[in-house]
C-alpha cells in the first residue's frame, strides 16, 4: 500500500487511495506484464514442432550406446537374480538401474554435443536462428530469441554454434538455477532493455516466475520433464496485452526421430492430458 500510494497518490482526490482513477492507472501498468481478462491485445503464437533425422555419426553412436546398455542390463539382471537366490530380496527386487541412467546420459550427450558438423540439432537450431536473425518484430525492433534447455550440455553446445556464426558473448545472457537474485535481475534487465542483447538462455529452474515481454522467438533444444514446465517456458514471453511490445511470437521445438527423444515427447504429451 505504501508503494502504491507513493506511485499513484497524485491521482487520489479523496480519502482512499483505491479510487477508480488510481485503480485504472494501476491496471493499465499491470497489463504490460500480466494476462488479464479485460485485455484486448492477444498475442499471435506461431508454434512449430520439428522432428529431425540425426546425422550418420550420431546414428552410429546411438547404436553403440544401445549395445552397451543391453550388456549392462543383462549383467544387472544376473546380479539381481543372484541376490534373490541368496535371500537378499531388497537388492534383488530393486527397481533402480544404473545402466538405464548411464544410457540416458549418453544419449543426451550424443544429441547435444558441441560438434556442429555432426550435431543435427545444432544445425537445425542455426537454421531456425537464421530465419529470424535479420528480421524485425511487429514493433520494428530486431527479434529477440530465447533458447530453452534442460541440461547445460545443450547450452554449451549451442554457445559454440553461436560463436561459429560470429555472435559475441556480449549479445547473450543466461538465466539458470543457482544464480543470485541480483545477477538474475541484471541479466533480465540487459535482455529487456539492451537492443544489442538478442539472445537469452533459460533453464527450467532459471525461468520460473520471470517475465520476458521483449522476447519474440523461443527455440527449445530439448523437452522438459513435464507439460507444466513446458507451458511455463512458453509463458515467459507469450503474454497478452503487451502494450509497447510486439504481439507476435514464434515457438520452435526440436525433437529427433530417435526413440530416446520420442519417448520424452510422448511423456510430456501424456502428462499434459492429465494435468502433469
Amino acid at each position: 500500500p505504501v508503494a502504491f500510494n507513493k506511485h499513484y497518490g497524485k491521482l487520489n482526490q479523496g480519502t482512499s487511495i483505491f479510487q477508480k482513477e488510481a485503480i485504472q492507472r494501476f491496471r493499465k501498468d499491470l497489463n504490460e506484464v500480466m494476462i488479464t481478462e479485460e485485455n484486448n491485445l492477444p498475442v499471435t503464437v506461431n508454434r512449430k514442432e520439428d522432428k529431425i533425422e540425426i546425422s550418420p555419426e550420431q546414428k552410429q553412436r546411438y547404436a553403440q550406446i544401445e549395445k552397451q546398455y543391453e550388456k549392462e542390463k543383462a549383467k544387472e539382471k544376473g546380479k539381481k537374480k543372484k541376490a534373490i537366490e541368496e535371500g537378499d530380496d531388497e537388492e534383488g527386487r530393486s527397481g533402480s538401474s544404473a545402466a538405464s541412467a548411464r544410457r540416458n546420459s549418453a544419449h543426451y550427450r550424443n544429441l547435444h554435443d558441441d560438434d556442429i558438423k555432426t550435431n543435427a540439432k545444432l544445425q537445425h537450431a542455426l537454421t531456425i536462428l537464421d530465419s529470424h536473425w535479420n528480421k524485425k518484430n511487429s514493433s520494428g525492433a530486431p527479434r529477440k530469441i530465447s533458447f530453452h534447455y534442460t541440461n547445460d550440455i545443450a547450452r554449451q553446445g549451442m554457445l559454440e554454434a553461436l560463436k561459429s556464426k560470429g555472435i559475441s558473448e556480449d549479445q547473450i545472457v543466461t538465466i539458470k538455477s543457482g544464480m543470485s537474485d541480483s545477477a538474475k535481475k541484471k541479466a533480465i534487465a540487459k535482455y529487456q532493455s539492451d537492443p544489442s542483447t538478442r539472445i537469452i538462455f533459460l533453464s527450467p529452474a532459471g525461468q520460473t516466475g520471470i517475465n520476458l515481454q521483449r522476447g519474440d522467438v523461443q527455440i527449445s533444444l530439448d523437452r522438459p520433464s513435464t507439460a507444466s514446465l513446458q507451458d511455463q517456458g512458453e509463458a515467459r514471453q507469450v503474454r497478452n496485452g503487451r502494450q509497447n511490445f510486439a504481439n507476435e511470437n514464434w515457438i520452435h521445438y526440436i525433437d529427433t526421430d530417435t526413440p530416446y527423444d520420442q519417448l520424452k515427447y510422448s511423456l510430456v504429451k501424456k502428462k499434459g492430458l492429465i494435468g502433469g
